[in-house]
């Protein structure tokens, strides 16, 4: 019995987990299939990706078109649903006061973004967890 307690526990992390990581496909998925935009995509000072973009994949408000992933000073994957377009450099609270802030992931090692023509890869790295590559299309 005690190995069937355990067997069920650690299914239902990977369950967890699994529900987790297609819950971010979706989201990634859409934002890029519906942008409308170019993807722009920079780097943080640790080397990690921000991607910049619109995309009428919206959650919150549909005015705002603007979409940022960004990887927080306390290692949270972010989603910036705004409608001004979202700038590293400006770090102006009423900026963050007139967006939408989602947490998407905790304890993210590293957010990597390729781009090739049309396909977008997502790349997310979390601690002692395996990485993980969720690849994305953009519709024209």
């Amino acid at each position: 019995m005690d190995d069937t307690k355990l067997g069920n526990r650690k299914f239902e992390k990977y369950l967890q987990e699994y529900d987790n990581s297609n819950y971010l496909y979706k989201i990634f998925s859409k934002d890029i299939a519906q942008s409308i935009s170019d993807v722009k995509i920079t780097q943080d000072l640790n080397g990690n990706s921000i991607i910049i973009f619109e995309s009428t994949n919206n959650y919150y408000n549909p005015f705002y078109k603007n979409i940022a992933y960004i990887i927080s000073s306390n290692n949270n994957l972010m989603r910036i649903e705004s409608e001004d377009k979202f700038e590293k450099a400006n770090g102006s609270t009423e900026f963050y006061n007139k967006c939408y802030i989602t947490k998407l992931l905790e304890n993210v090692d590293k957010f990597l973004i390729l781009k090739k023509e049309d396909k977008i890869v997502f790349i997310v790295n979390q601690k002692n967890k395996d990485r993980i590559y969720y690849p994305t299309y953009k519709i024209k």
